[in-house]
C-alpha cells in the first residue's frame, strides 16, 4: 500500500517511505496533483475534464454562449465516446508493450 500525504505523519505508519530515496513518492504526489482534481460535488475526475468544465462554466456565467439541453447532452455523449476510445487505445498500447517483452 502506498500512501501520499501532505502532512509529516501519515495515517498509516507502515506506509512511510523507507530508505534514502523518496523520488517515487514525490513523483506520485506530483502526478496526482497534476492529473486529477475534485469536482465541486467531491468526485475525483481527470484534471483536463475538470478544467474544461470549469472553463465552460465561466463562459456561461459571463454570458458568452448559451446552449440548450439537447446540445449539452450531445456534447457530453461525444466527450464520453472520445474518452472511451482514448482509454481503449491506451489499453491496446499497454497490451502490445507487454506482449513485446
Amino acid at each position: 500500500m502506498l500512501e501520499a500525504s501532505l502532512v509529516g505523519v501519515p495515517a498509516n505508519a507502515d506506509a512511510l517511505a523507507k530508505g534514502p530515496d523518496l523520488r517515487p513518492a514525490d513523483e506520485l504526489i506530483r502526478f496526482v496533483l497534476r492529473e486529477w482534481a475534485l469536482s465541486p460535488d467531491g468526485r475525483q475526475i481527470c484534471r483536463a475534464e475538470f478544467d474544461r468544465c470549469d472553463e465552460v462554466g465561466k463562459r456561461i456565467k459571463n454570458g458568452q454562449f448559451v446552449v440548450n439541453r439537447d446540445r449539452v447532452e450531445a456534447l457530453e455523449r461525444a466527450a464520453k465516446a472520445k474518452r472511451l476510445a482514448d482509454q481503449r487505445a491506451r489499453e491496446i498500447a499497454i497490451r502490445r508493450a507487454r506482449s513485446e517483452t
